[in-house]
């Protein structure tokens, strides 16, 4: 069996990642961001989300306990506030 918590709040659907901004204010996010994508998301609309939140990018190889953990170094390394997953399976 797997839990999952998901976050408190999840956008899906056309025009979903234009929305991305809104939602982050709505929530009163600033700053210092992290984007996490895989290699086919970062190309579809990872950078787009990425410039409109001014934010760095986390790009995931495979879902696997090691690369949780290198992300995990890179989010405390850059002191990141937030995160924003951006496409499915992996990402989630």
């Amino acid at each position: 069996m797997k839990d999952i918590e998901l976050p408190r709040k999840v956008m899906v659907g056309d025009g979903a990642i234009e929305r991305v901004r809104d939602m982050t204010c709505e929530l009163n996010l600033k700053k210092n961001a992290l984007i996490i994508v895989d290699k086919n998301t970062e190309k579809i609309a990872g950078k787009f989300v990425t410039d409109q939140l001014d934010s760095d990018t986390y790009v995931i190889e495979n879902s696997c306990e090691e690369e949780n953990r290198k992300c995990l170094d890179f989010i405390k390394k850059k002191i990141i506030k937030y995160l924003a997953g951006v496409g499915g399976r992996t990402i989630i």
